[in-house]
Order: C-alpha cells, then structure tokens, then sequence
C-alpha cells in the first residue's frame, strides 16, 4: 500500500492505526484519510482530522460535496445534518443512490441530540450519528472505525 500509515491515539492505553487516506465530511469533509466537511465548523473539524494523520478535504455545500465525491470518491464522509439548502440527510440518500456504505462509509454531525434525529440520520444512510461539540479523540477514533470497516468489506 502506498499509503503511510499513521497512528492516531484514542486513549492514553490504546492505539489505532489511521490510514492516510482520504475521508469526506460537509457541514461536508472529503479527503485521503481523505475526509470530506461543509460549515462553520469546517475548519476545525479539518484541523482535529489533520492532527490525527487525515488529509481532510473541506466543501462548503452539499452541492460542493456531491461534485467532488462525482470526481474523486473519499474514504469516508463527515457530514453535518443541518446545512442550508440540502441537508445531511438529504445528502447522504442522494449518494446512496449510486454509492453504498461499503464503498463510501459516512458519519452525521449534529448539535441535535434527540433519538428521533438521530434515527432519522441513520435511516437516510448514515452509519453513525455524532452529537456537537465532539471529542477530538472520538472523532478521531469514529472515522478511523468506519475507514477500517469500509476497508474490511
């Protein structure tokens, strides 16, 4: 494998490896661990990722990530679910459409923290659903479960 591997630790007694990759997040990030993010808090989602070994790729629009999954397709998605315009949800049913979990794993982001959101994220194609503010070692940790799952397919 070309890629370098990097190990990212998500407690002071244990490790994970985190592929250097690309990962996709909106409030969307794509990248390699290609990691994909769109909004506000974009920017510092991609700096806590970069921490950890990922390349993050950050789009500001749903609109945004769709063109780059269509032309460079990441490891993994991070997606916030309220976004104008098209939210997460309604971003992630679009990609599943032609792209399953297996090729494209992807994780919502939201300030929301009911059950009925949360189901709503998983239901829509997600693969897990995290709650704001995050833990940078638990962001961390999440995409580099679902990279390894992704990986493991």
């Amino acid at each position: 494998m070309e890629d370098e591997t990097r190990t990212a630790r998500t407690t002071s007694h244990t490790t994970r490896h985190v592929d250097n990759r690309r990962a996709a997040a909106s409030g969307v990030i794509a990248g390699r661990l290609r990691n994909g993010i769109v909004r506000d808090a974009r920017v510092t989602l991609g700096a806590i990722l970069e921490q950890f070994g990922a390349q993050p790729t950050v789009v500001a629009s749903a609109q945004d990530a769709l063109d780059l999954i269509a032309d460079t397709l990441p490891d993994v998605l991070l997606s916030d679910v309220a976004m104008p315009n098209e939210n997460g949800c309604a971003l992630i049913r679009r990609i599943r459409t032609t792209i399953d979990a297996n090729r494209l794993p992807a994780a919502a982001l939201s300030a929301y923290v009911n059950a009925d959101s949360r189901a709503e994220a998983l239901n829509a194609g997600f693969q897990t659903y995290l709650s704001k503010p995050i833990e940078p070692k638990l962001l961390a940790t999440t995409i580099a479960s679902l990279v390894h799952r992704g990986d493991s397919s």
